[in-house]
């Protein structure tokens, strides 16, 4: 039978009999160990979406921990992580070091490896992992209006945080209920394309006002701009750029 911290204290032995009871002498049993040192890695570099990371830990104690596990906090919001939590590996008392197998942003944030023996937990330093990329970041500057017979409008759309790179750029345009999509395709346009997203309007019209959204489609998924309004009257010529 093992001993842990429990055990410890004064013994003695008691022995009855019909003439009545003795005891010996006491003795003092110790339990001799220590709580976990845990060291993890410093600070790690900054790792792609995508990319399988470890984070190491290593444990020193005796008695041997019980259990490994680990917390990741993230804009004041904590996590436990143990082995089995879905797209991780290791996190064991003979593993202890953590593997993200497909890092996502969600995976950014400080992280700290615990572990459990009978004498108590000990825990590391935190160490900061950041992944960058997600979703691209899609912007088109504020309000437009249309004006000027036969202008060239260009409707701008900056796209930042593109990792994984954009496959995909295409606008879409909403008036009176009506959703139209615009591709580097569609005629009376240039641009919309992953080099140049902006969307030029050739020779634009009093019938092409309405919102305008510019989208950026990557391999996590499709970013947005908020919809911008195209508006006005049309009395010159010339081209604008907004």
């Amino acid at each position: 039978m093992e001993s842990t911290t429990a055990d410890i204290g004064t013994y003695r032995c008691v022995a009855i009999n019909d003439i009545g009871t003795g005891f010996s002498d006491f003795i003092k049993l110790d339990v001799i160990g220590e709580l976990p040192t845990v060291t993890i890695a410093d600070d790690l570099p900054e790792i792609k979406y995508g990319e399988k990371v470890r984070i190491f830990c290593a444990i020193s104690c005796n008695p041997p921990p019980t259990k490994v596990y680990w917390e990741k906090i993230y804009n004041g919001i904590s996590k436990v992580i143990s082995n089995g939590t879905l797209g991780t590996e290791g996190i064991t008392v003979d593993n202890p070091s953590m593997t993200l197998l497909h890092a996502t942003d969600s995976d950014s944030g400080l992280y700290k490896c615990f572990a459990v023996n009978v004498f108590g937990m000990g825990y590391s330093s935190s160490t900061k992992l950041t992944v960058i990329g997600g979703l691209p970041e899609v912007v088109v500057p504020s309000i437009t209006h249309l004006a000027g017979i036969g202008y060239t409008i260009a409707l701008t759309c900056v796209i930042t945080n593109a990792f994984p790179v954009v496959s995909k750029v295409y606008w879409q345009r909403y008036i009176n209920g009506h959703t139209t999509m615009i591709s580097s395709d569609s005629l009376g346009y240039l641009g919309v394309t992953v080099e140049n997203p902006s969307l030029i309007i050739e020779s634009a019209k009093i019938s092409l006002t309405g919102e305008y959204t510019c989208f950026a489609v990557n391999y996590v998924g499709t970013g947005s701009s908020l919809p911008v309004q195209l508006t006005g009257n049309i009395e010159h010529e010339g081209v604008y750029y907004y």
